[in-house]
């Protein structure tokens, strides 16, 4: 009871907050969104797991057992890759019982980025890569990817090497102010 007083006091003053700033729309959108994201707890869903756990067939129960949330990380071409990355999304996600979708935005997917991948879709914890060739229009891809999918809770960010770019800060803003999804910026480990 308590818990679910919580999350309906935060929607409400997520709401008012984008209200303040006189984005009523977002705000309204807000509310419909984050309460269509709920997914209330079923037992046919658990006992359906079990019985195809029995069986053998994990993967399946898996599914059944999944949040139905997502979370949406954003990578670019020019970051370098590494498995602490993934460690740390594995760590983020396994938890939370959801997966991770990888938007990769860049000319090529790296065959790092598979094996990286590898031990996530094995836990069954990743849905797939999404690949944006054009930096340009990423911002408008990832907006256009979330309205289709309103079960991104968030979205982890790894930072660029050089001082964001302002197509950077314009995806940053319309997702933060206009889609109300927030972000963790994972930031570069310096070495001494």
């Amino acid at each position: 009871m308590i818990a679910s007083t919580r999350n309906w006091l935060d929607d409400v003053f997520a709401a008012i907050a984008f209200a303040e700033v006189n984005e009523f729309e977002t705000a309204r959108e807000f509310l419909k969104t984050k309460r269509a994201r709920k997914k209330k707890f079923s037992w046919d869903s658990v006992f359906t797991a079990i019985s195809f756990a029995e069986e053998g067939e994990f993967e399946t129960a898996k599914h059944f057992l999944r949040s139905g949330s997502r979370v949406l990380l954003l990578l670019e071409e020019d970051i370098p890759l590494t498995q602490e990355l993934f460690h740390y999304i594995q760590g983020l996600i396994k938890p939370m019982n959801t997966a991770v979708e990888v938007f990769y935005i860049g000319e090529y997917i790296p065959d790092k980025l598979k094996e990286f991948v590898k031990p996530l879709r094995e836990e069954g914890l990743f849905y797939g890569v999404i690949q944006v060739k054009d930096k340009e229009v990423c911002d408008e891809a990832v907006v256009e990817y979330i309205k289709r999918h309103p079960d991104v809770d968030f979205y982890v960010i790894k930072p660029s090497k050089e001082v964001a770019q302002p197509h950077e800060e314009r995806i940053l803003k319309t997702l933060w102010q206009k889609m109300g999804i927030p972000f963790i910026l994972i930031k570069q480990k310096e070495f001494a």
